[in-house]
């Protein structure tokens, strides 16, 4: 009965109306203008800063890494072991201006680009990669503690 009476309390038609008005402001008219010099300054400095340590941390390093590859690969002569970028590990036994041969097997040479050199193996590098333990020691020794009957109970 009391809805019947009263149909707008229950089911409004219209959203009701509100007003933002900020202090200073004639109704519905917002302030129009730039923020204060300082804040574009630092909004500014901060997009130099974040340029300035994604050069340093990304950029600067590539080129550098890219000089270097392209120095090996511009010094790579005919006996010297080489690595392709593609894993495949040879000899380079002939070089022309922007390709090389590389002999991967004995009698096996195969025609690659310069710049498919991913490293070149210098006979010093060859001697750091060999372990120079010279004792006649086992590397693991067993401990006198458990014996085989201990891991025949467990």
């Amino acid at each position: 009965m009391w809805a019947a009476q009263h149909p707008r309390l229950h089911f409004p038609t219209a959203r009701p109306r509100v007003s933002v008005r900020m202090p200073g402001t004639s109704a519905g008219h917002l302030p129009v203008g730039r923020p204060e010099g300082s804040l574009v300054i630092y909004s500014v400095l901060w997009i130099l800063a974040i340029a300035v340590i994604f050069w340093l941390l990304i950029i600067r390093p590539a080129q550098r890494r890219q000089k270097e590859i392209a120095q090996v690969q511009s010094s790579i002569a005919p006996g010297e072991t080489v690595v392709l970028t593609s894993g495949i590990f040879g000899t380079v036994s002939e070089v022309d201006d922007l390709t090389m041969h590389v002999e991967i097997a004995p009698g096996v040479a195969i025609k690659v680009a310069r710049g498919a050199v991913g490293s070149v193996i210098r006979p010093d590098d060859e001697l750091e990669d060999e372990p120079e333990d010279e004792s006649d020691e086992p590397a693991v020794q067993d401990d006198p503690a458990t014996t085989d009957d201990d891991n025949e109970e467990r």
